[in-house]
């Protein structure tokens, strides 16, 4: 079996969808992960979409905000897709790839400070205690 951890931040609020007429709840974000470009010299993002289900998504959906710090593992899957706006030579659209990473239950951890709004550090999807993140400071956040 495949595996894949990665540690880096929200890109955005995650937000949730029910499938299945309702009967399955779904959360898709993207967390960028920071590397130090040898070229650039400098550190940049790279982003990964992270894809959780049931009580781990509405979870996501609930408590972490855009630059919060997420630990998110599960197996990596390829997404074939035709991009609409990059072009082939015949000008139809470019075969692309994506990289998305399916959480198991319990597979992703959210950490970040609290704030008025009763947010606390340490919240996690998963029922596992945590450590908060208390050195997390807002200006470290790439975006």
């Amino acid at each position: 079996m495949k595996h894949i951890s990665l540690s880096g931040r929200l890109g955005q609020k995650p937000e949730v969808r029910q499938v299945n007429s309702g009967d399955t709840v779904v959360c898709e974000f993207d967390i960028a992960v920071e590397h130090y470009d040898r070229q650039l010299k400098e550190r940049v993002p790279e982003w990964y979409t992270i894809v959780c289900f049931g009580k781990q998504a509405e979870f996501m959906g609930t408590y972490p905000d855009k630059g919060d710090a997420v630990v998110a593992s599960g197996e990596p899957q390829i997404e074939q897709y035709t991009s609409k706006k990059y072009t082939d030579s015949d000008g139809n659209g470019a075969p692309m790839k994506k990289l998305k990473v399916v959480a198991p239950p319990g597979g992703v951890d959210v950490y970040y400070k609290g704030s008025p709004e009763g947010r606390g550090a340490g919240m996690s999807g998963n029922t596992s205690d945590v450590e908060p993140a208390n050195d997390l400071d807002g200006d470290d956040i790439p975006f």
